[in-house]
């Protein structure tokens, strides 16, 4: 299978860049790690799927996008990368049935994480994603249970051990406001499996985890304003890609209608491609 291993210059944040069949469009999320992705094709294949893999690395393997798994109406339909990690370059593609090419291949490059520490992300509840500040300690281990027999005149031996499904730790999440501290309050508190991102400063490959215990603390001496979570979680799969609509984080029809009168309401919601690509180009902020 041909593979497009240099990506070319992309477009800024919030611009579109499309395959050289135009079957293809990628808008990488202003502010967030994201990346809103159309379908445009005459075809009445039931089974349309966008892959992805990281650009320039033939061993990547290609994956389905989370919402990868099209749902077309009238030749068109959509999906969100909400997994596109900061600093990362990307080649997505088409996947028709069992035909894939690269004249349906489309690659972007996500900004860097820049000044922020790291991204936790609900994958069930996009919209609770935010970026966070990770303070020690965090190291995951895997726990193991283990049967221990000691054969009369000799040593111990383990005659049966099961290592645990995923790894576990804890993460202390630091907050400065109050806002801050509710809203990542709501996000660690909302049952479904997350993805932590962390700044390459810290060391750790991207983890899916599931939060199994919550506590906190205020640090000695911090004053009433600086709070922390204490996260508890195990490590998970990555969760299915199956009926996931594309959810923009940040964004919503409230936000979208804001400003338009009755006259203009109806025109505006016709217009679902104007509806998320006005999410993505409007930047993200926490303050939504």
């Amino acid at each position: 299978m041909p593979e497009l291993l240099d990506p070319p210059v992309t477009p800024a944040p919030g611009e579109p860049a499309s395959s050289p069949a135009g079957s293809l469009t990628a808008v990488v999320h202003n502010g967030f790690p994201g990346v809103l992705l159309r379908v445009t094709l005459a075809v009445t294949e039931p089974t349309i799927r966008v892959l992805r893999h990281t650009a320039g690395d033939p061993a990547s393997a290609w994956i389905t996008v989370r919402s990868g798994v099209v749902h077309m109406e009238a030749g068109t339909g959509h999906a969100y990368d909400v997994e596109a990690e900061p600093g990362r370059a990307y080649t997505y593609r088409l996947a028709v049935g069992g035909y894939t090419g690269v004249d349906h291949d489309v690659s972007v490059i996500i900004p860097d994480y820049g000044p922020r520490d790291a991204w936790l992300k609900h994958l069930h509840r996009p919209e609770l994603s935010r970026p966070v500040r990770i303070l020690a300690p965090w190291e995951p281990t895997r726990g193991t249970w283990a049967t221990v027999r000691a054969p009369y005149g000799g040593l111990p031996i383990v005659t049966d051990a099961l290592a645990a499904q995923g790894r576990v730790g804890d993460m202390i999440l630091e907050t400065r406001t109050e806002k801050d501290w509710r809203a990542i309050d709501a996000l660690i508190r909302t049952p479904g499996v997350m993805l932590l991102q962390a700044s390459p400063r810290h060391g750790l490959d991207p983890l899916y985890l599931a939060r199994t215990a919550i506590g906190h603390d205020r640090p000695v001496s911090s004053g009433y304003r600086l709070r922390n979570h204490v996260a508890s979680y195990v490590e998970m799969d990555r969760p299915d890609e199956v009926d996931v609509p594309p959810v923009i984080p940040g964004w919503s029809w409230d936000d979208y209608t804001a400003g338009h009168t009755l006259a203009t309401l109806g025109a505006a919601y016709s217009d679902q491609w104007g509806v998320l690509l006005a999410g993505v180009q409007t930047a993200w902020s926490a303050a939504r």
